[in-house]
């Protein structure tokens, strides 16, 4: 029996610690959070589950299938898929269907069918090009190089293709709905039938799969170090021989490490990659209302920017507004226990106010802030302060 530590508790670490724990090994898991799951983890508010961004488990392997219905159990079901895009200022279903063709502005009909007859052709390994050879440079610009600089905050050309073919596989999914070429990609969305694809997925959110995970690990005798951030690894220069945390030192024969590469870089001593993660924010909403849009996963292409605002005053007349100065949307009114949503279009770069538009107390001069709009292709950093 050897002994193997597991630093992080997403999916990937539990996995490898299950199937170890499984053929007799002693494992520990470290994991800096208070919960397991990592990036597929969720939050649970009363009858409210939140995942950390879309998550739906799909395969066409069936020994991948029967794994993940063994270690749910009871706690799966299968989903159709609902996928959506929005583009043209609305929302269409994904993979696309022919209704799509209807809202495309015509300009974008003419160029898109140039590129079906002349393929442009780009030499090089990035994204950019990848694209272009592959879909042609309209929907290249009015899709794929806006989506990716708000999803990565980089330009496609930036991006090696290896990156961009897996976010496009995760999209397609189904291989059944073909998106190879411009041509594939506009037969599939002529087919007369959808390819209906299924998911499963477990009701009380994705992190049930991490939780069931870390219970088979506990049952077979391995340990779960919850709150433990690493914080040492001592090595005899061959191998890591004991990983450290603030509270204990952990003897092993084997480490799997799934946290950050630069951390364990610089805890061994070793050259620190240059490798940049990005921070996210999620806003987890509950609302007491049918769901208008209907989709599990919708992307949002384009130059868009969405204002979700929900007034949280308890008193029935204390409403709020809210507006853009300089943009031409119309102002929002929003009652007590309401949410609304206001759409906007950078037509240029600047700074814009936005503020409360209905008196409301004495803090109503309190209740505004500013949107900074960067010139296209700036790779100027966002800062802040706090004044303090």
């Amino acid at each position: 029996m050897s002994r193997y530590v597991v630093v992080g508790a997403g999916v990937a670490g539990l996995t490898i610690a299950r199937q170890l724990s499984a053929a007799g090994h002693a494992v520990a898991v470290v994991e800096r959070d208070e919960v397991v799951g990592g990036l597929a983890r969720s939050w649970h508010y009363g009858d409210f589950h939140f995942d950390v961004g879309p998550h739906r488990f799909h395969t066409d392997s069936p020994r991948v299938s029967s794994f993940i219905r063994e270690v749910l159990g009871d706690d799966v079901i299968e989903i159709p898929r609902r996928s959506g895009v929005r583009m043209f200022g609305g929302f269409h279903a994904w993979p696309l269907r022919p209704s799509v063709l209807f809202a495309m502005p015509f300009k974008y009909m003419v160029r898109g069918a140039f590129d079906l007859l002349r393929r442009e052709r780009l030499e090089g390994e990035s994204f950019e090009a990848d694209i272009v050879n592959k879909y042609g440079r309209t929907l290249y610009s009015i899709f794929f190089e806006p989506y990716t600089k708000k999803f990565n905050f980089a330009s496609p050309r930036d991006l090696h293709q290896d990156w961009g073919r897996a976010g496009v596989n995760r999209a397609v999914i189904d291989k059944r709905a073909s998106a190879d070429t411009l041509w594939s990609l506009l037969k599939t969305t002529l087919l007369p039938k959808p390819v209906e694809t299924t998911f499963l997925y477990p009701p009380k959110g994705v992190g049930t799969f991490s939780e069931k995970l870390a219970e088979d690990i506990v049952t077979a005798g391995g340990r779960i170090l919850l709150d433990c951030p690493v914080t040492g690894l001592d090595s005899d220069g061959r191998r890591v021989t004991a990983v450290r945390t603030s509270t204990d030192r952990i003897p092993c024969d084997g480490v799997v490490w799934t946290a950050p590469l630069p951390l364990a870089a610089s805890l061994l001593g070793l050259p620190v990659p240059e490798l940049e993660y990005l921070s996210t924010v999620f806003y987890n909403l509950e609302i007491h209302a049918p769901d208008r849009i209907g989709f599990q996963w919708t992307y949002y292409g384009g130059d868009e920017v969405f204002f979700h605002i929900t007034n949280l005053e308890q008193d029935w007349d204390v409403p709020h507004g809210f507006a853009v100065m300089g943009a031409n949307t119309s102002e929002l009114l929003v009652m007590p226990g309401q949410t609304q949503t206001i759409t906007w279009k950078p037509t240029r770069p600047g700074v814009f106010p936005f503020y409360c538009t209905d008196f409301c107390s004495a803090l109503h001069q309190e209740m505004q802030g500013y949107i900074r709009v960067s010139p296209k292709g700036s790779s100027t950093k966002i800062t802040y302060n706090t004044g303090q």
